[in-house]
């Protein structure tokens, strides 16, 4: 019986293991895709910066200098609506991911579970 609890331990232990090594795996997949989204748009935000001081020294007439700086602003907010359409994906698929995580890890749990039980 002895032998019986350290093997089903075992089994425990390997697919706590084996689970926690998926969800690692899954978070890192994500932070990675995040941190890239986050550096995309720091660049859009520098980028839009920079031409937005380039503007300033170019333009000397109001109306030229406001129409240009719509236009620098409207590219800004398209991207940036891109950007958060790309982090919304991401949390998305991430989400997916995590519930198919769970759901599979609690199955196999279950599953580990249901002959100790009846052994009990």
């Amino acid at each position: 019986m002895q032998h019986d609890f350290y093997t089903f331990m075992n089994q425990l232990n390997h697919t706590a293991l084996d689970a926690t090594r998926q969800l690692i795996e899954i978070n890192h997949q994500s932070g990675k895709k995040m941190v890239k989204s986050q550096f995309d748009a720091l660049d859009l935000y520098l980028d839009s910066g920079a031409k937005l001081a380039r503007l300033n020294r170019e333009y000397d007439d109001m109306p030229g200098y406001l129409a240009a700086q719509n236009s620098i602003m409207r590219e800004y907010a398209d991207h940036g609506a891109s950007a958060v359409k790309e982090t919304l994906t991401i949390l998305s698929e991430t989400r997916e991911e995590l519930a198919q995580w769970a759901e599979q890890s609690t199955r196999q749990l279950a599953d580990l579970i249901k002959p100790a039980e009846k052994a009990a």
